[in-house]
């Protein structure tokens, strides 16, 4: 029960000051690190191709400060054949049921002869009523009497100090829930937006061409191992079906995550069982979107304690994105033990991630907090 020992920092805070400037607005995107994966996956697979820049791509993640540095680019290697898959429904081929009918004598009708005489029937008057003029509301004279709320009138109080106090209240339970699950926060520069850039370009390149269309369903798995710093070692792609353009920018986008250092809370997992392994999933199947993380940790009760402690930290997450489109994402991950397995998943309906992506991508006068 280490981890939940709450006297010792790890030391986070020695070089903490009182009086010092909120450090919220740089580790703001952090508070939902333990599903930080689901959100660029689902977020960036679809949000991609119609970025108006490539930094659209980082908006989601945070408003926190990134670097932009030149990075050695990962390579996932493939030991998969490619399954086309198909949403059309099953045709039967042209001509398929010709043999069967060949030989056979079309039928000559006949027709019978009868004597029956139709009957007919006088029509029955549709009643039309008379318009009648229906009653005109009129306001009580209570209610004429009152006076209308004048739509000048000023708001009391003031947003801003109302937001600020919340930002203060969600680095408070952001703190407390770091230290609570010993998931440490990365330092400042610590995550390359350079990686994102560059999937940005390539993205939006195939859009141009027109050979994206995330109506087609795909499915990657991707098997990896782990070093101490929560980077992939050897990633290899054990499956792939579907689209193959779709195919290859979700396995891009593996690369850049896993460059940027976004990847960072992996080192929990990594530091219970060293050089584990990890299963990466992204599936759509034209109606759903599916993220999974899966990785296997030291025993059935660490996976229930790191599970306990990345829920905590998704709940914190989301509580700090209230009414914002994050909060939506976060509160779909969910994160579970299965045995000796940790599972993250998120799981959203296709129109649902749509809507969200064209919210993100509505003109906004200033950034999101």
């Amino acid at each position: 029960m280490a981890m939940l020992n709450f006297t010792d920092t790890g030391g986070l805070f020695d070089n903490f000051e009182v009086n010092r400037e909120p450090i919220w607005p740089r580790f703001k995107w952090l508070i939902a690190q333990s599903a930080a994966w689901h959100v660029v996956v689902i977020t960036c697979v679809l949000l991609i191709p119609p970025v108006r820049n490539a930094l659209s791509i980082a908006m989601i993640l945070s408003g926190g400060r990134f670097v932009d540095k030149p990075y050695n680019k990962t390579e996932i290697g493939d030991e998969a054949d490619i399954t086309e898959l198909t949403l059309e429904k099953f045709h039967y081929p042209e001509g398929y049921f010709a043999m069967d009918q060949q030989g056979m004598p079309n039928p000559t009708p006949q027709f019978l002869g009868s004597s029956f005489t139709p009957r007919s029937f006088k029509p029955v008057p549709v009643y039309s009523p008379s318009p009648t003029l229906s009653p005109t509301a009129t306001p009580s004279p209570a209610i004429a009497a009152s006076k209308l709320p004048d739509a000048t009138a000023k708001p009391s109080g003031t947003p801003k100090a109302a937001d600020d106090k919340a930002a203060e209240k969600a680095q408070q339970r952001l703190e407390s829930a770091s230290k609570a699950t010993g998931i440490e926060l990365p330092q400042e520069g610590e995550v390359n937006k350079k990686p994102f850039k560059d999937l940005a370009a390539y993205a939006t390149d195939l859009k141009n061409q027109g050979k994206l269309d995330f109506e087609k369903p795909f499915e990657v798995s991707i098997d990896t191992e782990l070093n101490k710093e929560g980077k992939l070692i050897n990633p290899k792609v054990t499956k792939k079906t579907g689209d193959p353009n779709l195919v290859d920018l979700s396995t891009r986008l593996v690369e850049a995550m896993n460059d940027s250092g976004i990847l960072f809370y992996l080192k929990k997992i990594n530091e219970d069982k060293p050089g584990t392994k990890v299963t990466f999933t992204i599936k759509h199947d034209g109606k759903e979107v599916i993220a999974t993380v899966e990785s296997e940790v030291a025993s059935v009760v660490s996976a229930r304690q790191l599970s306990n402690a990345f829920s905590l930290m998704l709940d914190v997450g989301a509580d700090s994105r209230k009414g914002k489109d994050e909060e939506i994402l976060l509160r779909s991950t969910t994160v579970s033990p299965d045995g000796k397995n940790v599972i993250f998943k998120l799981n959203m309906a296709h129109q649902d991630v749509v809507d969200v992506v064209k919210r993100g991508m509505e003109p906004s006068p200033t950034a999101s907090p």
